[in-house]
């Protein structure tokens, strides 16, 4: 099952996948029983809702010792033209940027007794991309696709 909040990203979903059962809900409110599922999974996706009322409603929802997992890319700036890119994609002023690139996103976790702490794992994954589909990239980046159509074409 898949959730949400915003109704043109779950369009989008659709589009591409009619067959996976969706809905249009919050972190915060998620309309399913209680203990209902083994796991919850938060793709590039945690940093926009990370809040005690989402732990909350998230660990509702988990059966005991069901699994919260984030999944989060980790650029690698390294990489001359990859970091050139990055500083061209990150000038545009968003608080979620500061909340995911800072790791703002963790104070979720802070004095809560929900979840235990915090694992990380790393896996590393290359992804080729034509010059071309550099900017249609950055258009699917979450904190830029919420901006405002004028911003966007900067």
């Amino acid at each position: 099952m898949i959730t949400e909040w915003l109704p043109n990203m779950l369009k989008i979903l659709k589009s591409k996948h009619p067959k996976l059962s969706s809905v249009i809900a919050k972190a915060e409110d998620i309309p399913f029983k209680d203990n209902m599922f083994d796991g919850v999974l938060a793709a590039q996706a945690f940093h926009w809702f990370a809040n005690y009322p989402a732990l909350g409603d998230i660990a509702r929802v988990l059966k005991q010792n069901g699994y919260l997992v984030l999944v989060f890319q980790e650029r690698n700036d390294k990489v001359e033209w990859v970091n050139e890119y990055h500083k061209i994609i990150f000038s545009y002023p968003h608080e979620v940027i500061v909340r995911f690139e800072l790791g703002e996103w963790k104070k979720a976790f802070e004095n809560q007794n929900y979840f235990s702490p915090l694992e990380h794992q790393q896996f590393t994954y290359s992804q080729h991309f034509l010059k071309e589909e550099l900017a249609h990239r950055a258009l699917g980046m979450s904190f830029i696709a919420a901006l405002p159509e004028h911003k966007k074409k900067k």
